[in-house]
């Protein structure tokens, strides 16, 4: 493996742990301890059984929401930081692992008592930081693959954190053995989401201030719109978005776009109502979307498309927001006046 795919491999690493805690405002808490049922601790590391094998998850979160008429729901958090689009292969790993543990219970045999446990579903979302090929939009659409793009400015500072902390890591060596590498996601994840002093040694000079900068970072939002484009909001003022869905948890919104670059992929999102003060939340719409909308070849205006789509994609989106005192709020956007 060359050493630029080293780096990669660990930036991978070290973004999921970041994620991770930047999502957890979200309604997910993290898992990171066996159960000695469906979750077991193997060589340090945690396994998720499923019906054909056992499958290692690094970042596993649990939405601490019961949603009617549907189970409990874990999510498997996958990040790829590399310079070329994710693949349908990546997304090809995520549909097979999903369907396995999503098979792994058998009631034929249970005992009645057993017929009563928690029963959870597995999702699988894909971040990337180059964004996603074609082939891989189309199948993860086809299968529920959730796929969220980190390729845009607002999340800039985030990447730059974590590339700057490897190649502090290679600066002078070609390689970590995989004893360190272990090592190096482990006192990043307890200094990051447990406050623990990282064990700092020749290798990891640069976990603290990478913990700095990653919660100098907004905590993003999931927001959910009823089909595989999740959406990542970051908001730019935190505590004045949670001081409004306080007041009013369900509202209208506006939606706007900027152009950067002409890719015009960046979208923010408003109160229409400002009765209960303002809040601005910025979201990168995927590549592809962006194409339709903004194809010169079409026949419609761009006003006309962009018009559309915020009616059909994003007319309504649902989210979970914790507060400061860790209470959750339910939270429903509509677009429109």
């Amino acid at each position: 493996m060359s050493i630029e795919s080293r780096k990669s491999q660990l930036k991978g690493y070290l973004l999921e742990i970041a994620l991770s805690n930047l999502v957890g405002k979200s309604g997910f808490h993290n898992i990171e301890s066996e159960n000695g049922k469906d979750i077991i601790l193997k060589n340090g590391s945690l396994y998720i059984r499923g019906r054909g094998g056992n499958h290692q998850c690094d970042t596993l979160g649990e939405l601490e929401h019961n949603i009617p008429f549907a189970v409990s729901q874990r999510l498997f958090l996958e990040a790829k930081f590399k310079k070329s689009k994710t693949s349908i292969d990546v997304v090809r790993n995520g549909i097979g692992l999903i369907g396995d543990i999503n098979q792994n219970m058998v009631t034929v045999d249970m005992e009645t008592s057993d017929l009563y446990m928690k029963n959870y579903h597995y999702l699988y979302a894909i971040f990337s930081t180059s964004g996603f090929t074609e082939d891989a939009i189309k199948m993860a659409l086809a299968y529920n693959i959730f796929l969220v793009d980190l390729g845009g400015d607002i999340y800039s500072e985030l990447r730059e954190a974590i590339s700057d902390a490897v190649e502090k890591v290679y600066f002078e060596r070609d390689n970590l053995s995989s004893a360190q590498l272990s090592d190096y996601k482990k006192q990043y994840r307890n200094a990051l989401l447990h406050n623990r002093n990282p064990e700092l040694n020749e290798y990891n000079q640069g976990i603290e201030e990478l913990v700095y900068r990653t919660r100098k970072f907004p905590n993003l939002l999931f927001a959910y719109n009823g089909s595989s484009n999740t959406i990542l909001l970051k908001p730019e003022k935190e505590d004045s978005f949670i001081s409004y869905i306080k007041e009013s948890p369900n509202h209208k919104m506006e939606i706007y776009w900027k152009d950067v670059d002409g890719l015009r992929q960046e979208w923010s999102i408003e109160p229409v109502n400002r009765n209960f003060g303002y809040y601005k939340l910025n979201f990168t719409l995927p590549k592809a979307l962006a194409n339709i909308i903004f194809n010169p070849d079409s026949p419609d205006g761009i006003s006309k498309r962009a018009i559309d789509i915020k009616n059909r994609v994003f007319n309504q989106i649902s989210l979970f927001v914790t507060d400061e005192q860790g209470q959750q709020h339910y939270v429903t956007l509509k677009y429109g006046h």
